[in-house]
């Protein structure tokens, strides 16, 4: 959205709020966080995040949302491949277990809806399609960010 002239102000849930500014004025970048258990950590690395002249705008679920002024210089929260990897990493085991989940509940809803009832349940039947397709596009997903995983396990073995 900065490069159509908005700054991003306030993330919540299915919620963004921007301001008119002018274009590129902001880079906006959204990170990953699978560590919500210790929030003093979470408090730490934003703190230490905010040190390097970067915006804190909010959390939603596990995305952390910040903001840096373009005439401040680049803005890139994982400067080297190996913590590139680590964060792909991190997004791959958070969108597999997802997945799984979603598969088999709709794989057991699917089961439901034919076999214990003596006709199609189609509320079941309707969730568990629904669950399978949920998990066979988080797959695909996945699969997007293993590739980009692979290239950068690649690049770090030539550059070593």
């Amino acid at each position: 959205m900065s490069s159509k002239g908005y700054e991003l102000k306030s993330v919540g849930f299915c919620r963004y709020k921007f301001k008119k500014c002018e274009c590129n004025e902001y880079i906006h970048r959204i990170e990953f966080y699978n560590n919500f258990i210790k929030v003093s950590k979470r408090v730490k690395y934003i703190s230490f995040i905010e040190e390097t002249g970067v915006k804190y705008i909010g959390t939603v679920n596990h995305n952390l949302y910040f903001s840096k002024k373009s005439n401040q210089g680049d803005f890139e929260i994982y400067s080297d491949n190996t913590s590139k990897i680590k964060y792909l990493n991190q997004m791959l085991i958070f969108m597999i277990t997802f997945s799984i989940i979603n598969l088999i509940a709709g794989s057991f809803n699917l089961f439901i809806a034919s076999t214990l009832t003596s006709y199609i349940n189609p509320m079941n039947f309707m969730v568990g399609i629904i669950n399978v397709i949920l998990g066979l596009i988080i797959i695909k997903g996945a699969y997007i960010i293993y590739r980009k995983k692979q290239l950068l396990e690649h690049q770090k073995q030539l550059f070593e």
